[in-house]
């Protein structure tokens, strides 16, 4: 009996700590919901940047994206090979960005699915996420 609660306790113990990181990265993410995306004319094209989302992957289920009102898709995030992190680096072998015709983004919506099935979202022109 005693192992079981032990091993309940413990159980319980790592998903309350799950929980709270899950909701500290939710508040910074928030907090920083203008940096969820950037776009960037490069090298003849749009590149639509996902690198700050990418940071925190481990503490997001899904990102879907809407371009120019078109149907969303999910974005593919690296995998979490840092379980319990806040922030995990990027794997060198993941790009951070998905490529558009240049020129062609003007209107973003991100929506982000927490691991409690909840969601939060934001939309953006192109002015509002476009790097120099």
């Amino acid at each position: 009996m005693l192992r079981t609660t032990g091993l309940v306790l413990a159980l319980g113990l790592a998903a309350g700590a799950a929980a709270a990181q899950d909701d500290q990265a939710r508040m910074i993410l928030d907090m920083t919901r203008d940096n969820w995306v950037a776009v960037r004319d490069w090298d003849g094209q749009d590149l639509l940047y996902f690198t700050h989302l990418e940071s925190y992957r481990c503490n997001i289920a899904a990102v879907d994206i809407a371009v120019n009102g078109q149907k969303a898709t999910r974005w593919a995030l690296a995998p979490c090979d840092t379980p319990g992190a806040l922030f995990a680096p990027l794997p060198s072998e993941h790009l951070p960005y998905a490529s558009y015709p240049q020129g062609s983004i003007a209107h973003v919506v991100v929506r982000l699915t927490w691991p409690d099935g909840t969601a939060a979202w934001a939309a953006f022109s192109r002015d509002q996420i476009e790097m120099p």
